[in-house]
């Protein structure tokens, strides 16, 4: 048996040793968890300006189809006006309405005469390009998709004389 006067106390030192070890990698753990729990955040943020973009675009094909809004003229560069879209609707249980934003913007590419031998009419394509842009206000995500438009419509021989300076004639 060791008396106390010969103890020196390494067990004590190799304990407090190996608690700060285990202390250093606990928070070393700690740390990364919360990087990858930012990391994910920011996917998911990223993942809703998506999103976000995407319901833009399809927003704005359903306005062409149903004549909310005009193909306009052929410009270079497109100066067509941004437009933003009320997202009440769109806002979720983490999100309210003033976190998201969609801005979309149609800039007409021109058209093209499809008319071969028809006599019905004039048959023209108008060709645009959309863009839309979805945003989270949180982390600052951002998202920007375009998509080109291709739409067919029909002109009646009268309308096809005023857009060429024609007159009309009736055989």
């Amino acid at each position: 048996m060791n008396r106390p006067c010969e103890q020196r106390g390494a067990a004590l030192i190799i304990g407090l040793v190996l608690l700060m070890v285990m202390t250093l990698l606990a928070v070393s753990t700690m740390s990364t968890a919360n990087l990858e729990l930012m990391m994910a955040g920011n996917a998911q943020y990223k993942e809703i300006a998506f999103q976000l973009a995407e319901a833009g675009i399809e927003e704005i094909i359903v306005d062409v189809r149903d004549g909310l809004v005009e193909i306009p003229a052929y410009e270079e560069p497109c100066r067509q006006p941004e437009l933003t879209h009320d997202t009440t609707r769109m806002a979720g249980t983490k999100l309210s309405p003033g976190d998201i934003g969609i801005r979309t913007r149609i800039c007409g590419l021109g058209e093209s005469d499809l008319s071969t031998g028809n006599s019905g009419g004039v048959i023209v394509a108008d060709y645009a390009e959309l863009r839309s842009t979805g945003t989270t206000v949180p982390r600052n995500a951002r998202s920007t998709q375009r998509q080109g438009l291709y739409r067919i419509r029909n002109q009646s021989p009268e309308q096809q004389d005023t857009r060429t300076g024609e007159s009309a004639q009736t055989p």
